[in-house]
């Protein structure tokens, strides 16, 4: 039987996980991005004001495998549709 190749996304997940990294924060300047990675149930760590235009906010979550491949899962459907 023959295996079918693993996915960009796959291969990214596998990638992180074998690192074996520390996880650390990850930095998100769209208040509808966050607020969808919330929705999609990723931990918000805290938010702060952004240093370069104090009007608005950053939010910072908790990076893991899961975040970064929805970040990159929203990220490329946005610039899809545009």
């Amino acid at each position: 039987m023959e295996e079918k190749p693993l996915t960009d996304k796959e291969l990214f997940l596998l990638n992180i996980a074998l690192n074996a990294k520390a996880y650390g924060l990850k930095n998100v300047y769209k208040k509808t991005l966050a607020f969808e990675l919330i929705k999609r149930g990723h931990n918000l760590d805290h938010t702060m004001r952004n240093k370069h235009n104090p009007r608005f906010q950053v939010f910072t979550f908790t990076e893991t495998p899961e975040f970064i491949a929805d970040l990159i899962e929203l990220t490329t459907n946005k610039s899809r549709d545009q």
